[in-house]
């Protein structure tokens, strides 16, 4: 149902909708609550602590896939460089990278979720400014593993 709620600027009340929305509008203590033609949208910060994001058992489970399908494509790469004598660079050095990131999503929680467990409010939070230094950490290792993947196909080649 909607609850009202008092505005700051002039004392008056509203009726605001689950989503929301004003649907009634009152400005003084002898009215009542009006209909109004139009829905006024109210806005009103949400805190994101309240919402986990996604759960722990279906990132693991996205993490688990994305390692398992970029170890095979890590697999796959180096079975062509050392029989046919050729690779794709760019498979070389993203793969590893998509390995360590899905073995991370498995081992670590996420860093939205990291920082709500924390008690941070992240509803302003957007972006690189999201990541915390552990998922940074991960995120070097990630780029690393790439480059030293690609560094020793080119060593054998």
């Amino acid at each position: 149902m909607t609850r009202p709620r008092r505005f700051a600027r002039d004392g008056g009340a509203a009726r605001v909708s689950p989503r929301g929305r004003v649907v009634h509008l009152r400005h003084d203590a002898s009215c009542h609550f009006i209909p109004l033609p139009f829905a006024m949208q109210i806005e009103t910060p949400r805190p994101e602590t309240a919402r986990g994001g996604v759960p722990r058992g279906r990132q693991r489970l996205g993490g688990a896939f994305i390692a398992l399908l970029s170890g095979g494509f890590v697999a796959w790469t180096w079975y062509t460089a050392l029989t046919r004598g050729y690779f794709y660079e760019k498979a070389a050095m993203i793969f590893p990278a998509f390995l360590v990131i899905g073995l991370a999503l498995v081992a670590i929680p996420g860093y939205r979720e990291e920082r709500i467990a924390r008690g941070e409010d992240v509803s302003r939070l957007s972006g690189s400014k999201l990541i915390t230094a552990r998922w940074w950490t991960v995120l070097a290792l990630a780029l690393a593993a790439g480059a030293i993947n690609a560094f020793l196909l080119h060593g054998v080649l």
